[in-house]
C-alpha cells in the first residue's frame, strides 16, 4: 500500500476544498494554541487544482467552510485545544 501524502493547512478555504475533494482533514492545535489540519491524501495535486479557479458546487463549498470554521471556533475555545494535540 502506498504511503499517503501529509501536509499541514492552516487556511479555512484550502482545507474546505481539500474536504470537498474527499481527502482526509484531522484538526490539531499546535504548540502557540493555533488550530491547524492535517491534511492526508494528493494534497498538493488538490491544491494546484485550486489555484486554477475550479468549477465547484458553491452551495457544498461554502456548507464545507462553514464546518472547518465551526471546528476552528470550537478547538480555539477549548482551554489549550485539551484532547486534541496532534
Amino acid at each position: 500500500m502506498e504511503e499517503q501524502e501529509k501536509v499541514v493547512i492552516d487556511k479555512a478555504p484550502q482545507v474546505a476544498y481539500c474536504s470537498l475533494r474527499k481527502l482526509h482533514c484531522k484538526p490539531f492545535v499546535d504548540n502557540f494554541g493555533r488550530v491547524k489540519f492535517e491534511v492526508s491524501g494528493p494534497v498538493m495535486e488538490i491544491l494546484s487544482e485550486l489555484q486554477n479557479n475550479p468549477k465547484v458546487p458553491l452551495l457544498d463549498f461554502l456548507n464545507r467552510l462553514d464546518a472547518v470554521r465551526s471546528i476552528i471556533f470550537t478547538l480555539k475555545g477549548r482551554k489549550n485545544g485539551e484532547g486534541i494535540q496532534r
